[in-house]
């Protein structure tokens, strides 16, 4: 079994390293865009606030 994944490691990786690389550079602008969400959707879970916070906080309407 040990023999078999350095095999694998040792030829297989780089060639799906590389077909990774190709895949990103031949499709740039579609990899851009899902990097754009990951940014995206990374800034909203980051900046989310606990519910017990929020209404909590004074200074948030309660319409909202």
């Amino acid at each position: 079994m040990r023999l078999l994944l350095k095999i694998v490691l040792r030829y297989l990786l780089p060639f799906a390293l590389l077909g990774v690389v190709l895949y990103a550079a031949v499709n740039f602008r579609l990899v851009q865009y899902g990097f754009a969400q990951l940014k995206g959707q990374a800034k909203i879970i980051l900046g989310a606030r606990d519910i017990d916070v929020v209404l909590g906080d004074p200074g948030f309407p309660d319409s909202l």
